[in-house]
């Protein structure tokens, strides 16, 4: 649990701070990091915002099918 909170602090900064092609990767890693900790509400809340704001993506397909299971 300690790599998955690291990477949590890691991704939740880069999301903050950038607009980069890699976002939408960076809001389905921070989703599964905080699943993995326990935090399912705010996995949720990253998974709709990867769904909103990019949606024609991969990530969001994938985003779509795991928060339909939580």
């Amino acid at each position: 649990q300690a790599k998955h909170r690291e990477a949590i602090a890691l991704l939740r900064s880069y999301i903050a701070q950038t607009r980069a092609p890699l976002m939408a990767e960076a809001h389905w890693r921070l989703a599964q990091s905080l699943i993995q900790v326990g935090d399912k509400a705010a996995a949720k809340r990253q998974l709709q915002i990867l769904i909103r704001e990019h949606s024609g993506t991969a990530a969001a397909i994938r985003a779509r099918k795991l928060l339909s299971s939580l």
